[in-house]
């Protein structure tokens, strides 16, 4: 049989059910801002990389790294705008997901 759930827990994610209090979005903001900044300085060290390098392999490699940069950079932006407008609007994705995925 099932253990006793608190009702203050959700379902949906048991085992690994968590609170329903609505959390904050300071860590999410960090994060993006973190991860964001960094790729920034990712690109910044790269341009300078490449405009030094002579050899061809390794401005080939230096491109392909720039691209990998930017995708991430691209793949934060587009997360965390998401993530950070459900918590400014305050949407509840417990509410626009049922299935909890």
């Amino acid at each position: 049989a099932w253990p006793h759930i608190p009702s203050s827990l959700c379902l949906c994610a048991f085992p690994l059910a968590y609170r329903l209090s609505q959390p904050q979005p300071n860590n999410s903001a960090i994060f993006s801002a973190l991860g964001l900044t960094s790729n920034l300085i990712a690109v910044i060290v790269l341009i300078k990389s490449c405009q030094r390098t002579q050899s061809r392999s390794r401005s080939f490699f230096l491109i392909f790294l720039g691209g990998l940069v930017v995708t991430d950079f691209m793949g934060l932006l587009v997360t965390g705008s998401v993530v950070i407008s459900f918590y400014v609007n305050h949407i509840d994705w417990r509410q626009s997901d049922l299935g909890c995925h």
